[in-house]
This record gives structure tokens, sequence and C-alpha cells, in this order.
């Protein structure tokens, strides 16, 4: 039968045996702690580096092209970076760059050959076009991580970095002439049938002051009809206005109107009588041409023209072109004059067509009908 003293002797040498083995397995134990704690802290860490990294090369490429001269934008690049940088946490501190060694600057280009881009980066790599951005946790940086329990296994810190590039590449502005004037039906009258009118007014007003509101004489942008004044009333000679809309003309005398004499574009004429009145509206009948000129006889006026012609108002090109104060003004552009201008407002049918359908609308174009 065994004694208390042999059992105790047992106890103590069995207890001794765990001491020993739990020291042992304090090694990997600790080993597996390192694992697991220290590299999911060196991953987060890294992961705020690289975020950082990116805002920074982000900020820093928005600088390239600006400054005065080369130094100064690439101090511009390098604050940028820099603040930028600090403004994010890595491990519990503020990411630090260093203004040189963790900010190159460099460029890239399109290899033909190979179909990929090539980086060059230094100072003979102009001009700049992308800049390399390092974050670090390192010696040297914001010095090393510290980690919670590798330093038992002989590791106290890691060096943790991350980089980022970021690139500026400014595109070319092509301006394309459109000699043939396929890309303007926005603008166009005759685009009314499938635009609203409300749209191609907008449009027309916006290319006018794009360009800057330019006055030319008296030619309003706010649509109305062609008004020629005539001379002004003294004793038994009126004054006279007559409002042309291609087809027909009113008239206003400050006198009765005697007769009306029209010449038309294709060199006809019609002489029009039994005026009550000093206002009237000639022709009202469909089919002429255009009306090119009209002698309005009221009150003792007389134009030399002929018997009972009265004083003449001058509707074509020239007519125009001095009603609108447009003779003495020279054409805005190198090639065309103002009476090609006139001539195709008043002959293109879908000028005609939209003054017809909206008689009092006619932008820039008003003796268009």
């Amino acid at each position: 039968m065994k004694t208390s003293t042999t059992r105790r002797l047992k106890h103590q040498k069995r207890r001794g045996n765990v001491m020993v083995m739990s020291a042992v397995l304090m090694i990997p134990i600790f080993g597996f702690l390192a694992f697991t704690v220290d590299t999911g802290y060196i991953c987060y860490t890294k992961g705020q580096l690289e975020n950082a990294a990116d805002a920074a090369a982000l900020a820093a490429s928005l600088e390239f092209g600006s400054g005065s001269t080369q130094s100064q934008m690439e101090a511009n690049v390098r604050k940028a970076a820099v603040e930028v940088a600090a403004e994010n946490n890595a491990g519990g501190l503020p990411v630090e760059l260093d203004g040189q060694s963790d900010i190159e600057m460099g460029k890239r280009v399109w290899n033909t050959e190979t179909g990929q881009l090539d980086f060059f980066f230094g100072p003979s790599a102009t001009p700049y076009n992308v800049v390399r951005i390092t974050a670090r946790r390192t010696i040297g940086g914001n010095s090393e991580l510290p980690l919670f329990f590798a330093p038992v296994i002989g590791h106290p810190t890691a060096d943790v970095s991350a980089q980022a590039m970021a690139t500026f590449q400014p595109r070319d502005i092509v301006l394309a002439l459109d000699f043939s004037g396929s890309m303007n039906n926005d603008s166009e009258f005759r685009s009314v049938w499938s635009i609203p009118q409300a749209s191609i007014e907008a449009n027309i007003l916006q290319i006018y002051q794009d360009l800057g509101s330019p006055p030319y004489g008296t030619l309003p942008f706010t649509p109305e009809y062609l008004t020629i004044s005539g001379q002004p009333a003294a004793g038994p000679v009126p004054h006279i206005e007559v409002t042309w809309k291609g087809k027909q003309v009113e008239i206003d005398s400050t006198m009765n109107i005697e007769n009306v004499v029209i010449e038309f574009s294709n060199s006809s004429k019609q002489t029009y009588t039994g005026f009550s009145g000093g206002t009237a509206t000639v022709p009202n009948s469909p089919g002429y041409n255009k009306i090119r000129t009209v002698w309005v006889k009221s009150g003792d006026n007389e134009s030399g023209a002929g018997p009972n012609y009265g004083e003449e108002f001058l509707f074509s090109h020239n007519g125009i072109q001095a009603a609108y104060g447009l003779d003495a003004l020279p054409y805005p552009y190198p090639d065309g004059a103002w009476w090609r201008y006139i001539n195709y407002g008043s002959s293109r049918s879908s000028v005609r067509s939209f003054v017809l359908i909206y008689p009092k609308r006619a932008h820039l174009v008003s003796w268009s009908a």
C-alpha cells in the first residue's frame, strides 16, 4: 500500500512536467498570435498606406501644368502630395512623405511596338505627366510599425509601404469646321418641322451671344419685319412707312394714299388704286414674285420715276442693306458679302416657309418672307 508521501512526490513530478511543456508551447502560441493578430494589423496598415498614396498621387497629378516655371510646378506637385498624405493615418500616425525620395515625377509614353505604356522617371523624363508616391512605415519613413506579439519571437516591428501612380493626360481640343452645314440642323429654320420653334430660337440666341452679341448696323436680333421710313412730313409732303413682307407690303402714310406702284422680282409692274385713308396692304392676290420696289403716291410727293409715281421704297438687296445701315459696315467674314447674306435669306425656301408660318418671327432675316 502506497504511502501519502509517495503520492505527493508523484504529483509534484507531474506538475513540473506540465510547466515545462507549457513553457515549450508558449513559443508556437506566440508565433500563432503574431501570425494572426500582427499579420492582420500589418495588412490593415498597408491598406491605410495605399489609401494615403492614392490620394496623394491624385492630388499631385492635378498640379501638372501649374506654375509659371518648371521648378514652380515641381514644388506645387510635392507640396500637394505631402499635404494630402498627412491628412491620412496609417498605424496610428499621420502619413509623412519625404518631399524628395517618396515623390517621383516622370512621363508615360505609348510604345507602338509593344502596344503598352512605358514609364520613365527622373529629371530627364520631361514633360512630366505621371507621379509615383511611396507611403511608408519604415526606417527613414514614419518609423517602422510596432507589433503586439511578434516581439516575443524576435520581430518587434514591421517594414510596411505602399505605392500609387496617377497621371495627368490633357486631351487635344479639336475644332471641326462644318463647311457642309450638316452639323447645324438644330439652329436652322428648316428644322422647325422636327424641332420645336422655341428650341431653334434658343439655339440661335446662344450662338449670337457666344459670338459676343455683335451689333450689325440696325439689324436687330429680336424678330421683326423690315420697315423703311420715308422722308419727313413737310407741308403737302407726307411721311410714309412701308413694311415689307416679301410678297406684300403694309403702308402707313400721314396723308391719304392715292395709288401704289409695285415692281416685282420678275421686273413686272402693277398699279393699285382705290384706297381710302392713309393705310393699305398690297397686293392681296397671291401668285406674284417677291416685291422689289414700291412707289407710294400720297399728297404731293414725287420720285421722278414717272407720272403718278410717288416716293420710292427699294427692297432689293441694295435697299435692304441700306435700310439696315450696312452700307458702311464691312462684312464680318473674309468670304462673302452682305448682299449674299440678304439673297440667302430671301431665296431659301426653308426660311420663307418659316416666316410664312410664323409671320411675326424672322430672326435676323426679317426681310425674308
